[in-house]
């Protein structure tokens, strides 16, 4: 046999241990790919109940909200039919400890219909918004670990002019744009504030001065853009935009700040083709992606290089279906978990962030009581800063749930 005949019959047997060799590399990759989303499931169990009116737990009559201090060291809770703010220590593994309750008439009635919350630094103060006071207050924490009220905002205007009488309140009277907040977050920037109120029809920025307090700083009205009309919810991307909802007028509108200015930029539903129809809720992930939710979708939009929000898809369950219904979001510390959570469905629905800006769905979970009935509505959730623990409030029970989601 020739050279050329002995080298070309030792190529093909090196070419097929070629072949074989990435053939085995292909079903590793794909062994550990698997490996890997299987690892990602989340399958919650129950680790710990606290319900109002037991142990000594008072405060969760109706909960609509839930924050977390950054330091993990302090849950807070506000609660619209008890009208009250509840502070549970957190232990480890997240357990809860009843700390602290205050109640609107420990505080000049100022928690009425106490609606949303926010601790912009580190569980020093607490900043609740509540829609039938018509106010903005200030907890702070004092040298004994317990919170006081310490700067209340509001226009004194009577509840009951608005809702039961139906009064029109005139500007002059609705000066702070306070009628009726309906939500609060924080900006990320200098302790900064924005709330929106449903009944002013206004987003207004709360500025920290020198000393330690608070003003009113900037409010956007409807009489100025009048897709804010029954404005209904806010979030921050906590570095330069705002996000606010309205259901009524179908809207959601864009804003961007600064330590002192805020501005409005454009109409999200006027820049896409995609139709949005009730919207409910809104939330960043980060600076580029935005989550809306509506009656029967959540639409994922993320941002161009012209600074506009184009829309990428719908977040869907395993089987391709739109999940309807949903009204809030949260997101791990580590942005690696995302729960959504409706206020009148059944089960939490959980997607994660495997790779950069790549939300895949992870699994749904639906709760049920000690007695085997479905735990109906969700209206806030929080996580762990390791995102092995979610805290939720189930209000139809008057309830708030610790779930372990990974061992």
């Amino acid at each position: 046999m020739n050279n050329q005949g002995a080298n070309a019959f030792q190529f093909f047997p090196v070419w097929e241990k070629v072949n074989v060799t990435v053939f085995y590399l292909i079903l590793l990759i794909l062994s550990i790919t698997q490996s890997v989303t299987a690892k990602e499931k989340i399958w919650p169990r129950i680790v710990q109940v606290l319900e109002n009116n037991q142990s000594g737990i008072k405060g969760l009559d109706n909960v609509r909200a839930l924050a977390v201090s950054n330091e993990q060291a302090v849950l807070a809770a506000v609660s619209a039919d008890d009208n009250a703010l509840s502070l549970f220590k957190i232990d480890r593994n997240f357990e809860l400890k009843h700390e602290q309750v205050i109640f609107s008439k420990d505080v000049n009635n100022m928690l009425e219909g106490a609606v949303s919350l926010v601790m912009p630094d580190n569980a020093e103060d607490i900043f609740v918004s509540s829609f039938y006071s018509g106010s903005l207050a200030r907890f702070s924490k004092s040298s004994d670990g317990q919170y006081q009220l310490t700067q209340v905002f509001t226009d004194h205007i009577d509840a009951k002019r608005i809702f039961v009488d139906g009064e029109k309140i005139h500007k002059k009277e609705d000066v702070l744009g306070l009628l009726g907040p309906y939500d609060v977050t924080s900006s990320g920037v200098n302790g900064r504030l924005f709330t929106v109120s449903f009944v002013s029809g206004a987003v207004s920025s709360w500025n920290r001065r020198e000393n330690g307090t608070y003003q009113l700083g900037q409010s956007i009205e409807k009489s100025r853009l009048p897709q804010l009309r029954g404005v209904q919810a806010v979030a921050s991307d906590h570095q330069s935009q705002l996000v606010a909802v309205s259901s009524e007028t179908d809207s959601v509108l864009i804003f961007e700040y600064s330590a002192t200015a805020l501005v409005f930029k454009r109409m999200l539903s006027a820049l896409n083709q995609v139709q949005i129809v009730q919207p409910t809720n809104a939330f960043f992930l980060n600076s580029s992606l935005l989550l809306v939710s509506t009656k029967s979708r959540v639409l994922l939009f993320e941002k161009s290089k012209r600074g506009e929000f184009n829309f990428v898809k719908d977040l869907q369950n395993d089987k391709k279906q739109n999940l309807s219904g949903i009204t809030h979001f949260a997101i791990s510390p580590d942005g690696k978990t995302l729960v959504l959570t409706s206020e009148s469905e059944h089960g939490l629905h959980f997607f994660i962030n495997p790779y950069i800006d790549e939300w895949q769905y992870a699994s749904s979970f639906y709760p049920k009581s000690e007695h085997g009935q479905d735990i109906i509505g969700t209206s806030a959730a929080v996580f762990s800063d390791d995102g092995v623990y979610l805290a939720a409030a189930h209000p139809a029970l008057d309830r708030i749930i610790v779930y372990q989601l990974r061992n």
